[in-house]
This record gives structure tokens, C-alpha cells and sequence, in this order.
């Protein structure tokens, strides 16, 4: 009876330890376990690689000789929660001096720090007074958003690893419509009588929660309203003077420095 002989393959010791432990180890593509890892493998070349959430992975060659015990302890950096480039989208919440209240959702990038950003205002909700001669309010307006296009640009500093801030230029057009009440009497105004050109001026201010999300708020200034619309919103209070023979005196839009609101909500980036 004849019996092969049979050849073992030469084995060593690997042992991986990781801070923090937990991560996944892979050899030449396959996992084989987690740290802390100590396991008997056959000799020869592996690519090493470990894994860990919200953690840089870790590539490493080694070879393994006969009858060895390797012992291998690997630090790993934590990914940061901020990145230079990314895309993103927002759905925030507007509030303020002259914005009652308004939704604006949109989308945004940072291009190795320089930011641009688009979003679609909604259902804003401004107040203007007009009053007469004897100081009381005579005139009311209110005018309501349809939806319009911000466009904003802006460079963005890290400041920490949760914590960004990017000062922003926007354009803003919105299409408007005005209700007009006095003493009483209802009016309206539509859209195409009332678009409005502004420029304003913001910081946007960001913490992200986690690797993907986080909450921002962005303080905002009025830079100018065109001259037109500054124009349109004459105009109306003109008609509405002629109908009620009204004489008192009116506040309007400002060209400089009308108004102040903050733009906050959540963002969810990739």
C-alpha cells in the first residue's frame, strides 16, 4: 500500500490590533475578521487592508515567513466631518424683520472651498405700513411670494472639523403678489406687477451632526433693491392713492440697508 506524503504549507502568527479596534481586516480583498485580529495564515505577500466607520482606511504590504509571529498595531485618523469639495442639498426655514416667514429648498457645492449655491424661495411673507397724517396705520399691504431663484456666491474657511463659515453674495428675483387693504377695501396686485431684484449679503454658518449631515443658519442683509422695483411698489401705492383719495404719507421699500432675516434649516450632503 502505497500512502502520499502530505506537504503542509508553512503558516506564521499575524496579529492586528487597531485604535480604536473594531475594524474590519482584509487580506489580498477578503475579510477575514476584526481587530483585535490573531489568526495562524500560511507564508507569503498580502495586502493588508483595514476599515472602520467614519475612519481613513489603512493599506499596508507585508509578508509572512515560516514559523513567524508578526505583530502589527495601526492607528487610524478620523475622516473629517467637513470637506473641501462636496455637494449638498438644504430645505431651510426664513424668518425676519422683513420676511415673516418662507421656505426656500435648494442645492449647493463647495469646489475646493468656493461655494455656490441655488434655492427656490416660497410663500414669503413681507409687510409694508402706509400711514396717514395723523400717525395710525390707514393703508396695510402684504405682499406673497411664488416661487423665485436665489443665486448665491461665497468662499468657505473651516474653522474646525465640525464647524464652516462662508461668506455669501446673492441674487435674489421673486415674483410677488400684493394685497392691498384699506379702510377695509381688498386689492390685488398680480406677479408680473410685482417682481423683485435684491441683492443681499450672508455668512453661512454650518455644524455638521455627522458625516452627511448637519444644520446651518445663515444671517442675511439687505444690500439694495433695484430701482425698479422700488418703481413697481410706487406705482401701486399710487393707484391705490387715486382710489381712495388717500393723502398721507407711505414707507416703501428702501434702496439701502431694508431689512434683516436668517435662512436655517438642515443640509444633507454626499
Amino acid at each position: 500500500m502505497h500512502i502520499e506524503p502530505v506537504t503542509l504549507n508553512p503558516t506564521g502568527i499575524l496579529s492586528v490590533t487597531s485604535q480604536p479596534k473594531g475594524a474590519k481586516l482584509f487580506l489580498n480583498g477578503k475579510q477575514k475578521g476584526r481587530t483585535p485580529f490573531n489568526q495562524q495564515i500560511t507564508t507569503g505577500n498580502y495586502e493588508l487592508k483595514l476599515e472602520l466607520s467614519a475612519y481613513k482606511s489603512v493599506k499596508d504590504s507585508i509578508r509572512m515567513n515560516p514559523d513567524e509571529n508578526k505583530n502589527l498595531n495601526y492607528t487610524l485618523t478620523e475622516r473629517p466631518f467637513l470637506k473641501h469639495s462636496t455637494a449638498y442639498l438644504f430645505v431651510p426655514f426664513i424668518i425676519g424683520t422683513n420676511n415673516f416667514f418662507g421656505i426656500s429648498p435648494g442645492i449647493g457645492a463647495y469646489i475646493h472651498n468656493f461655494n455656490i449655491e441655488i434655492d427656490i424661495p416660497w410663500h414669503f411673507r413681507w409687510k409694508y405700513y402706509c400711514y396717514n397724517t395723523g400717525g395710525f396705520s390707514g393703508i396695510h399691504t402684504y405682499t406673497e411670494g411664488f416661487p423665485g431663484i436665489d443665486m448665491k456666491l461665497g468662499y468657505g474657511f473651516i474653522l474646525w472639523h465640525h464647524f464652516r463659515i462662508t461668506p455669501q453674495f446673492w441674487y435674489s428675483f421673486i415674483r410677488y403678489f400684493v394685497r392691498a387693504d384699506y379702510y377695509g377695501n381688498i386689492d390685488y396686485f398680480g406677479p408680473d406687477m410685482c417682481p423683485i431684484h435684491a441683492f443681499t449679503i450672508g455668512a453661512r454658518m454650518e455644524l455638521a451632526i455627522a458625516h452627511h449631515i448637519g444644520f446651518f443658519l445663515t444671517p442675511i442683509g439687505q444690500l439694495r433693491i433695484k430701482n425698479e422695483t422700488l418703481n413697481t411698489y410706487t406705482n401701486i401705492y399710487t393707484n391705490i392713492f387715486e382710489r381712495t383719495g388717500y393723502s398721507g404719507t407711505f414707507e416703501k421699500p428702501n434702496s439701502v440697508g431694508k431689512g434683516f432675516y436668517v435662512q436655517m434649516g438642515f443640509y444633507f450632503s454626499i
